[in-house]
């Protein structure tokens, strides 16, 4: 059995949940380049400034609180 080099950078997991969801946005050309100007302005990267500001939106815009919804998974397929 072989060794892992000790200088080798260990990989850890960050503590977040398993639940975590991703999805895929397209953008025009123009607006990429404003996310892009507007995340080195800023120091943020434009996953967490999409996140924060469409969160703060949805929150103004609606009757919704994030603070509302659990952070666990619900089983959706049951009926």
């Amino acid at each position: 059995m072989t060794r892992d080099d000790e200088n080798r950078p260990k990989r850890r997991r960050r503590g977040e949940k398993k639940s975590q969801k991703g999805i895929s946005v397209y953008l025009t050309f123009q607006e990429w380049r404003l996310l892009r100007a507007a995340s080195s302005q800023l120091g943020k990267s434009i996953a967490l400034m999409m996140r924060e500001y469409t969160i703060d939106r949805i929150e103004q815009e609606t009757n919704l609180k994030l603070g509302d919804f659990s952070n666990e998974p619900e089983d959706e397929d049951e009926d």
